[in-house]
């Protein structure tokens, strides 16, 4: 039987529209977040950012602004029909778009939906994740070209 990693790389981000408004998505289990996911071979950090957040919220047209840091935080880790707490640290990015309809195309996200910035703290699941945005929240201006 394969072992369990206990910590996980991960890379994600925020994503502004136009209107201003944050992308946060909600798994299967009801958890409110921003997309990320885990590293695949060969991809930088990165590539896995734009990957994630282009399967889980369906955006085609993104463009990479900068990144913005870690987030390190306890998860959760399904492998093999088995669920196990772990550690996660997100290497977190800032995103644009132009676009604002969202179709999330992976089956653990149920739903992708864009959140007015003086909401975001205070719906999303993860305390550290709501700290990260409340640090980063200033330097979230984005000129839409």
């Amino acid at each position: 039987m394969e072992s369990f990693k206990d910590h996980f790389e991960t890379a994600g981000g925020i994503v502004i529209n136009p209107d201003g408004r944050v992308l946060l998505v909600t798994n299967q289990i009801g958890t409110i977040t921003f997309p990320k996911g885990t590293l695949e071979e060969g991809e930088s950090y990165e590539e896995t950012a734009i990957r994630e957040v282009s399967e889980e919220s369906g955006l085609k047209n993104i463009r990479l602004i900068r990144e913005l840091g870690l987030i390190s935080r306890s998860g959760f880790k399904t492998e093999h029909g088995n669920t196990r707490s772990v550690t996660k640290t997100i290497r977190m990015f800032l995103f644009c778009t132009d676009e604002v309809d969202l179709n999330p195309v992976v089956e653990d996200v149920i739903k992708a939906e864009w959140i007015d910035p003086d909401k975001v703290e205070r719906v999303l699941s993860w305390q550290e994740e709501a700290n990260f945005f409340h640090q980063n929240r200033n330097n979230l201006n984005i000129e839409h070209k």
